[in-house]
């Protein structure tokens, strides 16, 4: 499979890279260890840079990536330096596999540049020409 990308990556709307690490792992989880890092830069997943993702816990954390990857205002919880999250299939299908479990998750915000591709054309010179 070729992994060279046809296309630039997309514009990132984020100032935020996002990155969610496995804190924790309580009883048994089928997919996720301690360490397993998950990478966003909005609205991107970056799969090169992740080591793997649980639906269950993409569910939970879906959401929040987002709201991390944007700028906030400064009394904003998002702000906050430490935010963890625990995968909302505590009691699911982690239990019929692997038995009673659940993964505990850190996520922390990385500034970016945003970036625009060359190719990229603003709406507003689309207008001009």
């Amino acid at each position: 499979m070729n992994k060279e990308r046809p296309y630039p990556r997309p514009l990132r709307r984020g100032a935020y890279r996002v990155r969610i690490t496995v804190d924790e792992v309580k009883g048994l989880c089928p997919v996720h260890s301690k360490g397993d890092q998950i990478l966003f830069e909005d609205p991107e997943l970056i799969v090169e840079k992740t080591d793997r993702i649980c639906i269950f816990a993409l569910q939970c954390l879906l959401g929040m990536v987002s709201m991390f990857s944007r700028e906030t205002s400064p009394s904003d919880w998002v702000n906050k330096p430490k935010h963890y999250f625990q995968c909302q299939d505590a009691t699911g299908w982690c239990v019929d596999y692997a038995g009673a479990g659940t993964v505990i998750f850190r996520v922390d915000r990385e500034p970016v540049e945003t970036r625009t591709p060359k190719e990229w054309i603003r709406p507003e010179d689309k207008k001009q020409r």
